[in-house]
């Protein structure tokens, strides 16, 4: 997957980062060090981390969140290209930089958590959706239709294995953008169901709301969690539709 580095300094490891956040677009030294290096010092992490920004693999930002103040690391133009395949990538969708960073960080953590559940066999971002790779390009056009979900999570039900859209809310949208992105899935006869986080009650709730009106005449196949309860440490996570109806993943 990856072009032959010039300066020759990319190891196992390094090409594993770049890959991460070719998918993730965005990550704190926390998540990286949780899901790339394997829980090693701190300081360690920022040394690897600015060995590769100095060569110019990729870069910092800052940000606030809650009024504290985060740093987080994305890929440069030379990372993006050291991570997909020829010399011309103006065709793929290069979101290098994310363009809601806390939505991003938290659909970092969002996979780590259900990567470690046992009924969830692939999880793949929007990104690498994107990526026109063969396999994402044939997963993108045989399920989701062009939709542009956050996720893609391939899940073991009991009986058969499908692939399940998963989208994060963290901020409450006009009901018309709602009811358009409802429809476009329970049109798409490819998706046996959608997951959808809830940032918090008011989200969920307007949620909710649309969904009941939408889907009169469909077969519910929205189901909601609110992030809370899906970060929680229990062995399983549940979500609901707007009848009541409950999916379990464990």
């Amino acid at each position: 997957m990856y072009q032959k580095n010039k300066k020759n300094i990319l190891n196992d490891k390094d090409r594993n980062l770049l890959e991460y956040l070719f998918m993730n677009k965005v990550a704190l030294p926390k998540q990286i060090n949780r899901d790339v290096f394997g829980k090693l010092s701190m300081p360690n992490v920022y040394r690897r981390l600015y060995r590769l920004t100095n060569a110019q693999f990729i870069l910092h930002h800052y940000f606030t969140w809650n009024g504290d103040p985060y740093r987080a690391f994305s890929l440069t133009p030379q990372g993006f290209k050291t991570c997909v395949k020829g010399d011309d990538v103006s065709h793929i969708r290069k979101q290098l930089r994310s363009e809601n960073v806390i939505h991003d960080i938290q659909l970092v953590d969002i996979q780590e958590r259900f990567n470690r559940l046992t009924m969830v066999l692939e999880y793949h971002t929007e990104n690498y959706l994107r990526s026109n790779c063969d396999h994402a390009r044939i997963v993108l056009k045989e399920y989701l239709n062009n939709i542009n979900s956050d996720a893609l999570l391939k899940i073991k039900f009991s009986q058969s294995e499908h692939y399940v859209p998963l989208e994060y809310e963290r901020e409450q949208k006009v009901a018309k953008r709602y009811e358009n992105l409802f429809l476009d899935y329970y049109l798409n006869s490819k998706v046996p169901a959608v997951l959808y986080i809830a940032e918090n009650e008011k989200v969920l709730k307007k949620m909710v709301e649309v969904a009941t009106n939408v889907s009169s005449g469909f077969p519910p196949k929205i189901f909601f969690i609110p992030y809370d309860k899906l970060m929680a440490n229990d062995q399983s996570v549940t979500f609901i539709n707007h009848l009541g109806h409950q999916m379990q993943l464990k």
